[in-house]
């Protein structure tokens, strides 16, 4: 009787340690966001519409901050009348120029809510953007004109970044609509407007 009791409580402590030491699974949100580069400086570039996806880690699920940690994949477009590949000015003029831009980010950001189920949210923290493939392309009378750069000479990119948003729980998980606005460092006149669409599981 008394070894089985002690065998008992030794089964017992294990599971308890293995329990414990656990580790978390280290991705608790999958992002899907579509966005927009939007231009307020002096140039003929238009913004277009473009897509993303990410994998987000937060910490202090109990609290009402979280530190939240991500890794971004963005696809960037943006367009113009007529440009050229190339700022030598005697290179030649081309018509209905496309830019595209392949980039990685990582965010590093607060996240500050309020309310019960539904919670209301603010954010607020840096990015370190790397754009990983440069694409400029248009018409040159019927032909089309290109150049691709992996990466680009400015491929590093950082920022600041916000948003706001809203989380609906659902069973043991919860989805969260949000806006984010990117502003780059570097360049001054152009920042990203992201609407995101994420899927989170709770911290237990």
């Amino acid at each position: 009787m008394k070894i089985s009791l002690i065998i008992i409580l030794f089964i017992s402590s294990f599971s308890f340690a293995q329990e414990v030491r656990k580790p978390a699974f280290p991705i608790n949100e999958f992002t899907l966001s579509a966005n927009k580069v939007q231009y307020y400086s002096a140039t003929s570039q238009i913004g277009q519409f473009g897509f993303g996806m990410g994998l987000h880690k937060f910490w202090f699920e109990q609290r009402k901050s979280h530190l939240v940690v991500g890794l971004d994949y963005q696809f960037l477009a943006a367009s113009s009348l007529e440009g050229k590949l190339k700022d030598d000015p005697s290179s030649s003029t081309l018509t209905d120029m496309k830019y595209l831009y392949h980039s990685i980010n990582l965010p590093v950001f607060g996240r500050f809510h309020f309310g019960k189920e539904v919670q209301f949210f603010l954010e607020g923290g840096v990015y370190f953007g790397f754009c990983l493939r440069e694409t400029v392309r248009g018409l040159n009378g019927g032909s089309i004109e290109g150049r691709s750069t992996s990466p680009p000479d400015d491929f590093f990119r950082p920022g600041g970044l916000a948003g706001f948003g809203v989380r609906i729980p659902v069973s043991s998980n919860y989805f969260l609509v949000k806006t984010t606005y990117q502003h780059s460092i570097w360049n001054t006149g152009i920042f990203n407007l992201t609407v995101g669409f994420q899927i989170g599981k709770k911290d237990k």
